[in-house]
């Protein structure tokens, strides 16, 4: 197929409805490919496919499993892949935004390739200042940080749901996901996530992080990085973001661990840089947030022997070090 069809046989009519689900996940082919439409960041998902694979995925059959996210015009299209196919994904259409370090079985990487039916979508008019963010961020030393006094660190339970979910709200004014108090405390319940928060001497909540964890995957993602205003500043996150870290690798035995930051954050970025995570490309205007479009950096990090360095260091991502 060539590469103007493919593209354009993503494309969706633009209807959109308020009352669409955020999202939609299920099996394509054998079941081990996924799919997940996501409504509120106007974006597909496919895991685990060739380009040969993706020739054959009819998108508007996939969304006619949910009919309620049929009428969404879809403007990005991201495969997550294994490696190799270049020329195929390149004729396709398909540009390599990133590699994400383990996050197939058998600790193989996720190669990232992107596609988008909007020009606007496509536009990157802060890369410059993106790429000052990751050079700054990758100048940090690695370090192990150590408890902030007068703070404690303590696994999240369910009745912590209603202060993170208030932390989160406060401090977002919009989320790709769900962070009111029931999908808060589903997600605290869930095997999968895994919180821990940090409170003052004083019992208030000052910041909250997680991780998603994939036990077949055998990898996690960090995310709901959030501080409360006059808690910032002192190191919280870089420490809390350091236990759930030994967390995954001692009790769980999740090796690959990694994080997609917001381009635009220079704390968070810099926290990555400073617990020795590598950069490796970015996700270009890849989820809504209240300034629009938000493009991600990828941060990864093995607890295996070996580093990630020499998989990605001949790819011509932006601020390559």
């Amino acid at each position: 197929m060539a590469r103007k069809e493919l593209v354009e046989s993503m494309h969706v009519p633009r209807e959109s409805t308020k009352k669409s689900p955020r999202s939609f996940k299920y099996p394509v082919f054998d079941g081990e490919r996924e799919a997940i439409i996501d409504a509120y960041n106007r974006r597909i998902k496919l895991y685990g496919m060739s380009p040969l694979d993706l020739q054959d995925v009819k998108m508007n059959s996939l969304l006619e499993v949910e009919p309620a996210l049929k009428d969404i015009e879809y403007s990005k299209i991201i495969v997550y892949s294994v490696e190799g196919d270049d020329e195929d994904w390149e004729l396709s259409g398909f540009t390599k935004e990133g590699i994400i370090s383990g996050f197939f079985p058998k600790h193989i990487d996720a190669h990232i390739w992107t596609a988008f039916t909007e020009n606007a979508r496509r536009a990157t008019p802060y890369t410059g200042k993106y790429d000052r963010i990751v050079e700054t961020a990758l100048r940090k030393k690695s370090q192990i940080p150590a408890p902030p006094e007068g703070y404690s660190c303590e696994v999240a339970k369910t009745d912590h749901a209603e202060d993170i979910s208030a932390l989160l709200s406060v401090t977002f004014q919009d989320y790709p996901i769900p962070i009111d108090l029931e999908s808060i405390e589903k997600r605290v319940d869930q095997r999968d996530h895994y919180f821990r928060i940090m409170r003052d001497v004083n019992g208030e909540l000052a910041a909250v992080a997680s991780a998603e964890i994939d036990f077949g995957r055998e990898s996690a993602e960090f995310t709901d990085c959030a501080t409360g205003n006059g808690h910032r500043g002192k190191g919280l996150m870089t420490f809390l973001l350091w236990q759930i870290e030994q967390d995954l690798i001692s009790t769980y035995g999740i090796s690959d661990l990694y994080s997609l930051v917001r381009a635009m954050e220079v704390d968070v970025n810099c926290i990555f840089g400073k617990l020795g995570y590598q950069y490796s490309g970015r996700l270009i205007n890849n989820c809504r947030m209240p300034e629009g479009w938000e493009s991600l950096n990828i941060w990864c990090k093995t607890a295996r022997e070996g580093s990630i360095g020499d998989r990605v260091d001949k790819l011509s991502f932006s601020a390559r070090p």
